[in-house]
Parts: C-alpha cells; sequence; structure tokens
C-alpha cells in the first residue's frame, strides 16, 4: 500500500509538471530611455557657439544680456544691448534646465535633480563652479504621450531624453486566461541591441515658470520673468521643488532651511521684504525679516489652476488659467488687495481667453494670454482695468514678459519679441529672434 501510494503521487506530479509553457511575444512602438551616465552628466555642462532657439521657457534679464532657457536642454544667450537688433552671441548647454537667475556673474540654473552655479563673466566662455546634488524631486523629460514608457530600469544613469523605438516582449503565462504573467526576457530590443546611450551634450525638443516689480530687480541680480521658480534677496537663493520651498546660502553654496507648504508651488516674486508664491490653489506670502527662513504670513485662496503672480503697490496681479497639467477651469486676472499683508482679498475679478505670464511698471500691465496674444492695460484704476486696454497684439502666442525702461520682452512659442512702449498710444514691434 506504501509503494502504491508513492507511485500515485509521483505521476500526479508527472502530470501537472508536463504542462506546456505559454509564451507570448509581442512587438510595438514606445518610448524608451536615453541615458547619460552620471560621470558624463556632471561633465554636460559646456560653453558653446549660439545655438537657434527651439523650445524657449523662463526668461531672465541682467545688464544687456537676456538669458532665455531652451526647456531642459540649457541655455541661450542674447546680447541685447540694441532691442532694435539683439545679438545671439552663445549658447550653455545644460541638461535638464528649466530654470534661471543670475547675480553678479554667477548663474544658478537646476540640471535634472542638481543645482549648478556657473561663471559667465565671459558670456562666451562659461565655467561651471559649483554643483549640490538632489536639491529637487527627479523628473522625467516629457515623452511621446502616443507610446507607452517602456525600458526604465534601476540604475545610476540618468534619463535625458526618450526615444521612440520598436520593442520587442517575451511573456510567460500561467494559463491560457493570462493569470500569472511573467515577464521572462522584457528589455527592449535596438537595432544595435545595447542601450541608447547620450553621454555628451543635447538638442532635443520636448512639448511643455531685488524688492521692485517686474519680477524682482535690484543691480546685482537683474530682472525675472513672472514664471520663475528662481529668486534671490540679500545673499540668498529661494528655489521651488514642488511644495517644498528651499532656501540657498549663496556664500557658501549651501541649502540652509527647507519647508513644506503642502502646495503645489509654481513660481516665485519677491517685493519689498516679502515672498509672494503662486501655487495651484492660491498664493502665499512668506516674510523675509530673517532672509534664511522665511515665515509665512497669510495665504489667498483660489480654485484649482495654475497662477503666476506680479505685485505692484497695494495689489498682487494673479493670472488663473485652464488647459494645462494644473486641471484648472477658469481664465481670469483676479486683482488681490494687499495693503494688509495679514489680510489679502480679492478686489476684482476679469475674465481672459488663457492667461500666462504678466510683467508690471508703474501702472502698466502686460499680460501674454495666450492664443488672444500680448494685452497692454492701464491699471491706476483696478476696478476698471477692462475699460482701459491701452495695446492687443493678437497675432503672438505669449509665454511670459519682462518690461523695463520703455522695452518689453516677450517669449513665446514663436521665439522673442521686443517691443517700444516709451509711448505706449504708439507701442511698436523692435525686434524678433524666430524659434527655428
Amino acid at each position: 500500500m506504501k509503494n502504491m501510494s508513492v507511485i500515485f503521487i509521483l505521476a500526479i506530479l508527472t502530470i501537472t509538471g508536463c504542462k506546456d509553457k505559454i509564451i507570448q511575444e509581442r512587438n510595438f512602438m514606445a518610448n524608451v530611455p536615453v541615458y547619460m551616465s552620471e560621470e558624463a552628466f556632471e561633465n554636460a555642462i559646456q560653453s558653446m557657439p549660439a545655438q537657434p532657439l527651439s523650445n524657449p521657457g523662463k526668461i531672465f534679464y541682467k545688464d544687456q544680456y537676456l538669458f532665455i532657457n531652451d526647456r531642459l536642454n540649457g541655455i541661450h544667450i542674447v546680447d541685447n544691448s540694441n532691442p532694435d537688433a539683439p545679438s545671439n552671441i552663445a549658447y550653455i548647454s545644460i541638461p535638464g534646465n528649466r530654470d534661471l537667475v543670475v547675480k553678479g556673474n554667477t548663474l544658478y540654473a537646476d540640471s535634472y535633480t542638481d543645482l549648478v552655479t556657473i561663471d559667465v563673466s565671459d558670456p562666451t566662455n562659461v565655467q561651471q563652479i559649483d554643483r549640490i546634488e538632489d536639491v529637487f524631486m527627479e523628473s522625467f523629460p516629457a515623452f511621446e504621450n502616443n507610446y507607452p514608457v517602456y525600458g526604465l530600469k534601476d540604475t545610476n544613469a540618468v534619463v535625458v531624453a526618450w526615444a521612440v523605438h520598436n520593442v520587442q516582449e517575451r511573456t510567460e503565462l500561467s494559463s491560457t486566461y493570462d493569470y500569472g504573467r511573467q515577464c521572462i526576457d522584457c528589455n527592449w530590443f535596438l537595432e544595435d541591441g545595447v542601450g541608447i546611450q547620450a553621454d555628451g551634450p543635447l538638442t532635443t525638443t520636448f512639448a511643455e515658470s531685488s524688492t521692485e516689480s517686474n519680477g524682482g530687480r535690484n543691480a546685482s541680480t537683474g530682472i525675472a520673468g513672472s514664471m520663475s521658480r528662481f529668486t534671490c534677496s540679500a545673499n540668498y537663493l529661494y528655489v521651488i521643488d514642488q511644495w517644498n520651498l528651499k532656501t540657498v546660502d549663496m556664500n557658501n553654496f549651501s541649502v540652509v532651511n527647507e519647508l513644506a507648504t503642502w502646495r503645489n508651488m509654481e513660481t516665485l516674486f519677491p517685493y519689498e521684504g516679502n515672498l509672494f508664491i503662486g501655487t495651484t490653489t492660491g498664493m502665499l506670502i512668506y516674510g523675509l525679516d530673517n532672509p534664511a527662513i522665511p515665515v509665512e504670513i497669510s495665504s489667498f485662496n483660489h480654485m484649482t489652476s495654475c497662477d503666476p503672480v506680479a505685485v505692484s503697490g497695494d495689489y498682487a496681479y494673479v493670472t488663473l488659467r485652464s488647459g494645462n497639467a494644473c486641471a484648472g477651469f477658469t481664465n481670469q486676472l483676479d486683482v488681490v488687495n494687499i495693503s494688509d499683508i495679514f489680510n489679502p482679498y480679492l478686489e476684482k475679478t476679469y475674465s481672459m481667453e488663457n492667461p500666462h505670464g504678466l510683467g508690471i511698471d508703474n501702472n502698466t500691465l502686460f499680460l501674454c494670454d495666450g492664443d488672444a496674444g500680448l494685452k497692454v492695460y492701464d491699471i491706476q484704476n483696478v476696478h476698471e482695468i477692462d475699460q482701459n486696454q491701452l495695446q492687443h497684439f493678437n497675432d503672438i502666442n505669449g509665454f511670459d514678459v519682462i518690461p523695463t525702461q520703455g522695452n518689453l520682452m516677450l517669449i513665446g512659442s514663436d521665439g522673442l519679441y521686443q517691443y517700444d512702449y516709451s509711448d505706449l498710444s504708439q507701442m511698436s514691434l523692435r525686434s524678433t529672434i524666430p524659434v527655428n
């Protein structure tokens, strides 16, 4: 009987063990990661000859130079000593760059997760000075939405781009009902059989943000656009890392403070010793009595939307827009009364088409309203802004502006536009640098 039991068990095991494996093979197009080694990434910042504008983003103006971010790729340097004939003179390759600010001869920029400093005393031959790793949360470049992402691996290399390639995948199914799918060989395959490696400067295109008005201005730091996530005051640099506000001591180049706002922050605007922060759910106001440790003073809440902020006098001007990652459905300009900095409140709302960046010079508001173009308003009476439109240029799609000394610098999807507004009644286009 004992022998019979053993034979029976062996028979059962033999039957179950001889079941055929089901192998599924698939071929499809996917976004395949392009990797750069850590060593190459840390040495990828290079001074290069001038490059055509490709995918312009944030802007910064200092002295005679205009710095234009090329999203995720680097920064163009334009000699703007003559706004009627600007000269694109140099390019800095910075993988993963989105934001920048310049103080003195030092440019501060993000490079994916890192914060770097660059000597721009000679704009045509810049030199990397220092780097702080992991200041920002890990983020990936934009990818082609029509295809899945495939082939990400746990590696010390950095994903600097995506390439759409044909992918082959072999999968074992544990049953005909596809329960317990197990990947046998889920690596992606290219013609050369190896991963894509990019250990040099990239030029890639992806679709896709100091105490006065105009983005925070003083003699040493220049002027940022309203979409900036970087700004500085005294000897401190403030940077946004999603819901974290980080303070960097610019003297010894180290992060000295980090605070969580628990809001999705987008833009920074310094004004009269305070920091105005645009978030997807409202405007935050932080005091800089101790510039190393910003302290929240008050907040103004609104429905979920993207919202750059510009401040002048007793009012903050906030644009809300739809059709973006902020998931908002509102397109308007909010005028917020900040005469009592501890109790801001909504003064007036104006309907807009799709407002983005904005800038203020004295009593003039310059506003980028998406496909509706550039709009210029007299804001002396905040209750009648819509009745005091001075100019409307509807043939451009603007992203952000910097107005200063009668010259307006506007960056948009088609490139750089400059307007002479010394006479607002005859405001005119001075020059352009188009996107290639």
